[in-house]
C-alpha cells in the first residue's frame, strides 16, 4: 500500500525538481527568476497603491467638503437688494458759510432720509480731527426717538431709538436728527468722515421694524478753517 505523502513533502519534492531543472537548463533558471521579480514588483505596487489610498482618504476627511461649506453659507442671508435709498449725512448748519476762522464755532446737523421707509432707530458714527477742532455741544432735534450720544477718543457715536411701547410709524425726509457744535482750533481742512459699511451693524445704521439695516449711504463733510 502506497504511503500517504504530506503536503510539506510534496512542496519539498517540487522544489527539488525545480532546482534540478534550473541547474540542468539555464532557461528554466531565468524564467523562474523573472517570475519571482514580477511577483515582487506586483506586491510593491499593491502596497504603494494601498498606502496612497489611505493617505488620500485621511486628507479628504480632514478637509471640509465644498457641499458642507455651501450648506453653511446658506444659513446666512444674502446681502439685501437696495430698492430705495436711505441716507445719513453730516451737513453745515449754515450751508452758505464756506470757511471758519480759528476760534469760531462750527455748527453741524445730522440729517436722515428714508424715502418713505419706516424705521425704529438709527446709529450715526463719525470722527473728527482733534488737531483741527474741539468738540463742544450736541442737541437732540428729533423727540420721537430716545437719544444717546457717546464720545470715544475722536469718534462720536449717536443713537436714537423708538420707545418699545410706541406704535408710531416714523419716516425721515431730510429730517434733522441732531445738532453738534465744534470749535475751530487751527488752520487747514477739518475732516468729519462718517463710518458706513454695507450690511454691517457696527457702524452707521438705519434700522427698520424687522431689525434690518436699510442704510444705503452715509456722507461726512470737510470744513475749511482759516486764520
Amino acid at each position: 500500500m502506497e504511503e500517504n505523502i504530506t503536503i510539506k513533502q510534496k512542496l519539498i519534492n517540487a522544489f527539488v525538481n525545480i532546482k534540478a531543472l534550473m541547474q540542468s537548463d539555464k532557461r528554466v533558471f531565468f524564467g523562474v527568476l523573472g517570475i519571482g521579480l514580477l511577483v515582487i514588483v506586483f506586491i510593491i505596487v499593491v502596497v504603494v497603491s494601498f498606502s496612497y489610498s489611505e493617505k488620500k482618504n485621511d486628507l479628504v476627511t480632514q478637509q471640509t467638503p465644498l457641499s458642507v461649506l455651501q450648506q453653511k453659507q446658506k444659513k446666512f442671508p444674502n446681502p439685501r437688494k437696495i430698492t430705495r435709498t436711505a441716507t445719513l449725512s453730516l451737513v453745515l448748519k449754515d450751508p452758505n458759510k464756506k470757511t471758519y476762522r480759528v476760534g469760531e464755532n462750527i455748527g453741524l446737523y445730522i440729517i436722515g432720509n428714508t424715502e418713505g421707509q419706516a424705521i425704529r432707530g438709527y446709529d450715526a458714527v463719525f470722527k473728527f480731527d482733534p488737531n483741527k477742532v474741539s468738540f463742544g455741544t450736541q442737541s437732540d432735534l428729533f423727540p420721537s426717538f430716545q437719544y444717546m450720544q457717546r464720545t470715544r477718543g475722536n469718534w462720536i457715536l449717536v443713537t436714537g431709538t423708538q420707545p418699545l411701547d410706541s406704535k408710531k410709524t416714523i419716516t425721515l425726509q431730510s429730517t434733522k436728527l441732531l445738532e453738534l457744535t465744534f470749535t475751530a482750533k487751527s488752520i487747514g481742512n477739518a475732516f468729519f468722515p462718517m463710518s458706513y459699511i454695507s450690511d454691517s451693524y457696527g457702524d452707521s445704521n438705519l434700522i427698520d421694524a424687522q431689525s434690518n439695516d436699510i442704510l444705503s449711504n452715509a456722507t461726512g463733510i470737510v470744513v475749511r478753517i482759516i486764520e
